[in-house]
């Protein structure tokens, strides 16, 4: 099984989709998967201001020997879909 990195932006988690038992129910499942050893859940705070993720997501992709951020690739996926 592949590691599962996940960063959600603070303002995802407080926005009300559902009502309050299906939020409830969404912040209780990520609990339950960042509590996985292979998953890692990071929230990005609302002091970290102004970020890449703002206008579209991203991904970070790693060989399989990619052990720091130098090998790493950064691809940004833009609201034109440029990359």
């Amino acid at each position: 099984m592949r590691r599962r990195w996940c960063v959600i932006d603070a303002a995802a988690l407080r926005r009300q989709v559902g009502g309050r038992d299906v939020m409830r129910e969404q912040l209780q499942h990520l609990l339950n998967l960042s509590q996985r050893p292979l998953v890692t859940v990071q929230v990005l705070s609302f002091s970290s201001g102004a970020h890449t993720a703002a206008v579209g997501g991203f991904a970070v992709l790693r060989g399989p020997k990619a052990l720091d951020a130098e090998s790493s690739a950064e691809i940004i996926d833009r609201i034109s879909k440029e990359l």
